[in-house]
């Protein structure tokens, strides 16, 4: 099993920057390569449209305060039985951290090529805020 975690240290309350990434149907608002996202069955299930067309096929497992966990359903990345977790902690007066984490078995590509991609993908978002 693989594991990818990346974080960011931002100087805002760990509530204003929940209320940019909190929403699980947001991510297009502050992902760059999420170019739209749908979300169906009360907002558990969400379709993201990336900028080349592809879609990945996610469910909300858990919504805790500052935190949601969620897995890949369907995808064209080379990940399966991937489940991931992004949260916000508190790291002092008007700061906080992001923390974005995935456990995750590659499919078709290397462990190596899989922890990339994912990395990748994380850091894209979190250098977007």
């Amino acid at each position: 099993m693989a594991k990818v975690i990346r974080s960011r240290k931002f100087n805002s309350a760990s509530e204003t920057i929940w209320k940019k990434i909190g929403d699980f149907k947001s991510l297009h608002k502050w992902h760059p390569a999420v170019k739209n996202c749908t979300s169906s069955q009360g907002g558990k299930v969400r379709e993201l449209t990336l900028a080349d067309g592809s879609r990945i096929f996610e469910t909300l497992l858990n919504d805790s305060g500052l935190a949601y966990t969620y897995q890949i359903d369907k995808s064209p990345l080379p990940v399966k039985n991937y489940v991931a977790t992004l949260r916000v902690r508190d790291s002092g007066p008007n700061a906080c951290q992001v923390e974005w984490e995935a456990t995750f078995e590659p499919a078709g590509a290397s462990e190596d090529e899989a922890v990339t991609v994912i990395g990748g993908i994380f850091q894209d978002g979190l250098d977007n805020l």
